[in-house]
């Protein structure tokens, strides 16, 4: 509900969203609730369907991913963490791990790209692929060689893919983008 209000006062009536990680189930979540509001859906390492296990195996995804983060996204990892609070962020991490929000992929309308990391140990390929089977108008790419956050190891690759997606005209489109 706070994106759409954003949009309103945005004046934006339709737009194309992306999302990494819990981002990923935010703007899941927006296309699911408010489909005539999203254009085009991206999601990047979304965590929407259930991980089949707990914090601690979750926690040790996290732990191994963290020597493959870049310097730069790793200090903005640790400045939102303090931000919000070591406590916050374990019970979100609790709560993704075990919710399942697999009964709203069927209300998502918009052609999805599904971006994965095929080294992802903190939201696993599998999810990812599950994810694509559930969505109607999705299609998934895999970046080889990455983790979490593909943006971040190989931008060059993540934004070509990005770009090919936004750029193609969708099926109902009769003018130039």
């Amino acid at each position: 509900r706070t994106l759409v209000q954003w949009m309103d006062a945005l004046g934006l009536a339709k737009a194309d969203i992306i999302g990494h990680s819990m981002g990923g189930r935010i703007a899941a979540e927006l296309a699911a609730d408010y489909p005539e509001r999203v254009e085009r859906l991206i999601l990047v390492a979304a965590p929407i369907l259930p991980f089949g296990y707990g914090l601690p195996k979750g926690a040790w995804g996290v732990a191994r991913a963290l020597h493959r983060l870049p310097l730069d996204f790793l200090r903005v990892l640790v400045g939102d963490t303090l931000q919000a609070g070591s406590l916050n962020v374990l019970r979100i991490g609790r709560q993704i791990l075990l919710t399942d929000r697999s009964t709203k992929l069927s209300a998502i309308q918009a052609p999805t790209l599904i971006i994965w990391g095929e080294q992802d140990t903190i939201v696993p390929l599998p999810l990812g692929e599950a994810l694509a089977q559930g969505l109607a108008q999705s299609r998934m790419q895999l970046i080889k060689g990455v983790g979490h956050v593909p943006m971040w190891e190989k931008p060059e690759t993540f934004n070509r893919l990005v770009l090919e997606f936004l750029n193609c005209p969708l099926a109902n489109e009769t003018h130039n983008r």
